[in-house]
C-alpha cells in the first residue's frame, strides 16, 4: 500500500503530516496512563508538526499547485505507530492545529480502533495490512519479514488440512498465558498448530512432519481451518493509555484464507466489518469479539472451534461454499478498490 497516504490525502483534498514518528523520537520509554500531554511534550509535537506544514504551504505557494495552499481542504494528521497514545490524549493536539489552519477540515488517522464521538473525523489506521502482505513474522524467527510476491500467499482447498486451528504466540503477555492455559485444560491444543516461543515451543514442533514452504506461514495456514489470533495488546491495558492498537496479525487469517477468531480489545470487529470482510456471522458466534471477559471469551471460542469442525469442514477439507467466501475476504484485502473505498466511507 504505497500510496495509502496519497489516497487518503486524495480523498479529502488534504496534505498529510506524520505525527506518529515525532513520538516515536521522544516518548521511547513514555507510559501515559490515561494522563494529558504535558505542555512541553504538545509543544515539542506542534513545533516539528508545524515546521512540516510550513514547508508544505511555502512549496505550494511558490509553485501554485492546484490552486495554492488556499486550495488545500485538510490536514490529515498521521498517528499510526504503537507508541502515540490513544487517541483521546491526542486530541488537544489535534485543537492546536486547528487553532492554527481554522479554514482547514482536521482528519486524524489514527492506531486506535476504539469506536468513539469526537469533532474531528477520526480513522482507524490498516497501515499493518500492508505488513502482513509483505509478510512481517513469516519468518520463523520472527524478525525478518519477507517481500513477498502474491505466490507466497497462494492457498488452495485441495490438501487435506490436519488440524483444526492456529494459535501463534512470540512474545508473552497476560492474555495469551491465559489464552495457553485455557487450551490446555481443555485438552484443546493438540488439535491446532500452537506455539509458545517463551516455553520453547515453535509452531514447526506441532508439525514436524510438514514440509515447509519458503514463506512457513503458507504451509502452516493450509493445514488449518481457523486462527485464534491473541492480538498484541488487550483490555487489560485499560488505563495505560495505549490505543486500541491492531498489528499485522489481525490482517493474516483473511490473507491466508481461514476462519478468523480475534483475540484483542472490545468490538475490534468494527473496522474489519467497515472493511466488508466476512466474519461468518451465520456460522459461529462472534459476539466474542464485544467480550471483555477472558474466561468467556475462550469460551465462545472453544464452541465457535466445534461448530467450524463440524459445519465447515468435508474430508478435512473446507466445504466449497465456505472456501468461497474466505476466497472472497482474501480478494478484499488485497484489492486497492476497496482499501480506497474504506477510505471514502469516512468522507462524510
Amino acid at each position: 500500500m504505497e500510496y495509502y497516504n496519497n489516497w487518503i490525502e486524495s480523498e479529502f483534498r488534504g496534505i498529510g503530516v506524520n505525527c506518529g514518528e515525532f513520538f516515536d523520537e521522544m516518548f521511547l520509554q513514555r507510559v501515559f496512563y490515561n494522563q494529558k500531554l504535558y505542555d512541553y511534550e504538545i509543544d515539542y509535537i506542534l513545533k516539528k508538526t508545524f515546521t512540516d506544514l510550513d514547508a508544505v504551504k511555502k512549496h505550494y505557494t511558490e509553485k501554485k499547485i492546484n490552486g495554492g495552499f488556499e486550495s488545500i481542504e485538510s490536514i490529515i494528521v498521521f498517528l499510526e505507530t504503537e507508541r502515540n497514545p490513544n487517541y483521546q490524549i491526542c486530541e488537544p493536539l489535534l485543537d492546536k492545529i486547528q487553532e492554527r489552519y481554522q479554514d482547514k477540515k482536521i482528519i486524524c488517522v489514527h492506531q486506535d480502533w476504539k469506536k468513539e464521538k469526537t469533532k474531528y473525523t477520526k480513522i482507524p489506521t490498516i497501515r499493518f495490512l500492508d505488513e502482513a502482505i509483505r509478510g512481517c513474522g513469516t519468518s520463523l524467527d520472527g524478525y525478518h519479514p519477507y517481500n513477498m510476491s502474491k505466490s507466497f500467499h497462494e492457498q488452495n482447498n485441495q490438501v487435506q488440512r490436519q488440524k483444526l486451528f492456529l494459535c501463534g504466540n512470540r512474545r508473552r503477555a497476560h492474555h495469551r498465558d491465559e489464552l495457553i492455559n485455557f487450551l490446555r485444560e481443555n485438552n484443546l491444543e493438540e488439535k491446532g498448530l500452537v506455539s509458545v516461543v517463551w516455553l520453547g515451543k515453535t509452531l514447526e514442533d506441532s508439525c514436524s512432519d510438514l514440509e515447509l514452504s519458503e514463506n512457513p506461514m503458507q504451509t502452516f495456514y493450509n493445514n488449518v481451518f481457523c486462527d485464534i489470533s491473541a492480538e498484541s495488546m488487550h483490555q487489560r491495558l485499560q488505563g495505560r493509555g495505549v490505543g486500541h492498537f491492531q498489528s499485522e496479525k489481525i490482517w493474516k487469517p483473511f490473507i491466508y484464507k481461514v476462519i478468523p477468531m480475534i483475540i484483542s480489545w472490545t468490538d475490534t470487529d468494527w473496522v474489519l466489518r467497515r472493511m466488508d470482510l466476512d466474519l461468518f456471522d451465520d456460522i459461529i458466534d462472534t459476539s466474542f469479539y464485544q467480550e471483555d471477559d477472558l474466561d468467556k471469551k475462550f469460551k465462545i471460542i472453544k464452541d465457535n472451534l466445534f461448530i467450524i469442525e463440524n459445519e465447515c469442514v468435508e474430508n478435512q477439507k473446507f466445504k466449497e461454499d465456505i472456501w468461497v467466501r474466505l476466497e472472497d475476504n482474501y480478494k478484499k484485502v488485497m484489492d486497492y478498490g476497496n482499501i480506497k473505498r474504506y477510505i471514502g466511507t469516512f468522507n462524510v
